[in-house]
């Protein structure tokens, strides 16, 4: 009997039913060779192509980098959609930090998860690498509209890069953040950079694993159930896959005894074949209503030590809970089911795993540099040499997100302190741009304001460009982003400078640089340009990492400083963080004594009204099952209990309605000083915004929209 057509063996296969498909093994067999993803883990070269898994045969003086890096981006173990990882060089335990934590850029210009509609395609591919507000502990823009706030946010660094791998994800990425604005509202430098930083990545591994990561460890995060299953080809790495796959790597076991066991068909298993099944199931498609997620973890290579080892773990965990159910002891007691404990979730758990060697050579430093305050006058925080870097070292390494088109325009965001929100967000707030009407009347209204403005979103700051050009090009990547400028004009001068790598890598093509921007505008899946930033001499330990703006930025700038008038409401401005009082005061206190401009009082809405009672009291949220907003209040009354205020408050509901509440915390479940909505310095009006240039002889000619 022949088995090539699968006939009369596929049929009685438990759980693989659909490998009635099997007939494409024919034309699998015709184009064998061409497939791009059948390299082994840690096997792809920077170019693509498989190279030998055997890591002792790389040649350790080659390009290698030995230096004592901690940190690497690299190519990617969880397959080529996810681009680049972030790896550990060292062994991390958990609750440690990754060097070194972020900043993190507050972005107006788009609504997370809702891409802006006049940008069209282009810069499509931000979906991939912002998160939530929420995410990195930034201010509510909204005063009233707070729970409604779906901001969006850039961790430019290791929450930029890393990937997720679900139940297996060891890291906490970018958990919160710290608010410095370092400069004073009257600097020049006032709102022209982040007051976000300090954002850690913290580690913190899997239930089943060890405390912690070893050396040559991918970091991965959790993005969550509902992004992932949905990523083309991604491995939707949870237990109940994990637990899916097992059983059907056992099936497949069970279906090959069987069939070596039987006279009529022992001769006609081969290698070949099993491989080719396996191959089609992993390939089998994996989206959609029916999903088939445990597809997705299965292990990518055949081994058929791996199902013979699967057998044998689940005899013992079957001997252990017979025993247990008849009261005995176990003699080889096993763990509750957990990611480790599955065959498919070891598997996936290995592949993480690199050799230092491979960091080395396809990777790039990414702790070279680490974030303090700098030495230039109203820059804020800048990039210092952690290491003595020599001349010629990369000295970071940021892949580059494109806007090709419409960058300007789309991320020119709209202020107005006359609208509801503080801004003009009509673009995105309860507009169905299907009823024209209403837009048009959102927009009629929003031009008839008298303190509206325009200004460009404060990443434009972080964000690469060319005078001739409408490209923005914004890079991420561990610590690049706080790199100052001075020009080189300045004394002796940047010490780095940007530059294309010398070789292709995975988010880096060398053939982009000879499209041209239509290209680069319709090219939304995956971003393919970076810069090496290469020390220009010799850079000590402990030296402030600089470089070059361009003319352009470094004329604008000594423009700004030269005319700069500090707000009239410099003098009165306080951050809700930097602001200190012993307790919160009563509208006859805040006559003699006010809060700063820039702060008010805000309340949840966690009260009820107990039984035979006419008094509101606050009640704790673990008990509230109801949602609170946070509303405008002001206190009545204080009294003072187990060392801490409680407070009489008045929410204001509307104009005239009110409620009276009693027992309120001074607290963000309770009663809170908060910055008024886009009070804080980089939504200032005088704040400076500009570009930064890729020098002429790096810009290609071929993205100019307009000659010199």
């Amino acid at each position: 009997m022949m088995l090539s057509p699968w006939g009369t063996i596929v049929p009685q296969c438990r759980g693989f039913g659909f490998v009635i498909a099997a007939s494409v093994l024919f034309l699998a067999r015709a184009t064998e060779g061409t497939s791009s993803n059948d390299c082994s883990v840690g096997s792809v070269s920077a170019d693509g192509t498989c190279r030998n898994n055997d890591i002792s045969s790389i040649d350790n003086d080659n390009n290698i980098d030995n230096v004592d890096c901690g940190v690497y981006m690299a190519p990617s173990t969880v397959g080529d959609h996810s681009n680049l990882g972030i790896y550990t060089a060292k062994a991390m335990k958990d609750g440690e930090k990754v060097p070194y934590p972020e900043i993190i850029i507050p972005m107006l210009w788009r609504i997370f998860g809702t891409h802006p509609h006049d940008a069209l395609t282009d810069g499509e591919v931000w979906d991939r690498y912002i998160w939530e507000q929420y995410v990195g502990e930034l201010e509510a823009f909204e005063d009233l509209d707070r729970s409604n706030e779906r901001a969006a946010c850039f961790i430019p660094g290791v929450g930029c890069t890393v990937n997720s791998m679900l139940e297996l994800g060891n890291i906490d990425s970018a958990s919160g953040s710290d608010f410095d604005e370092v400069v004073d509202r009257s600097s020049p430098g006032a709102g022209a950079f982040t007051p976000y930083h300090s954002a850690p990545t913290i580690v913190n591994s899997p239930d089943g694993f060890e405390d912690g990561v070893d050396a040559g460890q991918e970091l991965f995060a959790t993005y969550g159930d509902e992004w992932i299953p949905w990523i083309p080809n991604v491995a939707v790495t949870n237990k109940v896959n994990f637990e899916k796959a097992d059983a059907l790597m056992g099936d497949f076991e069970d279906w090959i005894v069987q069939h070596e066991e039987n006279p009529t068909t022992q001769n006609e298993v081969s290698d070949e074949l099993l491989e080719d099944m396996w191959k089609i199931m992993i390939d089998f498609p994996h989206v959609g209503p029916r999903q088939w997620e445990e597809l997705s973890v299965l292990p990518k290579e055949w081994s058929r030590d791996r199902l013979k080892e699967l057998k044998h773990v689940k005899k013992q965990q079957k001997q252990s809970k017979d025993a247990q159910r008849e009261g005995e002891e176990s003699s080889s007691p096993l763990p509750l089911p957990t990611p480790s404990s599955t065959i498919s979730g070891q598997y996936w758990a290995d592949r993480g795993m690199v050799s230092l060697e491979f960091l080395r050579k396809e990777g790039k430093c990414q702790d070279h540099i680490r974030p303090d305050i700098s030495t230039i006058p109203h820059a804020g925080r800048g990039a210092f040499a952690t290491r003595d870097l020599p001349e010629g070292t990369v000295v970071g390494y940021s892949p580059l997100i494109h806007m090709a088109v419409r960058g300007e325009q789309v991320f020119t965001v709209v202020y107005n302190g006359e609208s509801k929100h503080g801004m003009d967000r009509f673009e995105y707030r309860d507009v169905n741009y299907d009823e024209e009407e209403n837009l048009k009347e959102f927009i009629e209204s929003a031009f008839k304001h008298e303190n509206r403005y325009t200004k460009p979103d404060l990443v434009v700051n972080y964000s690469f460009g060319h005078r001739n050009s409408t490209l923005l090009l914004t890079p991420y990547g561990a610590m690049v982003n706080y790199i100052n400028h001075k020009s080189v004009n300045d004394g002796d001068g940047p010490n780095v400078r940007v530059q294309w790598p010398d070789r292709e890598f995975v988010a880096h093509k060398p053939d982009w640089l000879s499209e041209d921007l239509h290209f680069l505008r319709d090219s939304v899946d995956k971003i393919g340009l970076s810069f090496d930033y290469v020390a220009l001499r010799d850079i000590k330990e402990g030296e402030e990492v600089t470089m070059d703006y361009g003319d352009e930025w470094d004329e604008a700038w000594n423009e700004h400083v030269a005319n700069w008038v500090p707000p009239e409401d410099a003098d009165g401005y306080v951050h809700s963080t930097k602001f200190e009082t012993e307790y919160l005061r009563t509208p006859q206190e805040l006559l003699e004594e006010p809060y700063p401009w820039n702060l008010h009082t805000l309340c949840t809405d966690f009260y009820t009204m107990p039984d035979g009672d006419n008094v509101n009291i606050y009640t704790d949220p673990l008990k509230n099952e109801v949602p609170s907003n946070l509303l405008p209040c002001r206190v009545l009354e204080r009294f003072y209990e187990d060392e801490e205020y409680f407070y009489t408050i008045e929410i204001q509901f509307s104009e005239d309605n009110v409620v009276v509440a009693q027992g309120y915390p001074n607290d963000a479940e309770g009663i809170q000083l908060y910055d008024i909505g886009y009070s804080p310095m980089w939504h200032m009006k005088e704040a400076f915004r500009h570009k930064l240039y890729v020098p002429d002889d790096v810009f290609p000619k071929n993205w100019m929209t307009n000659q010199a």
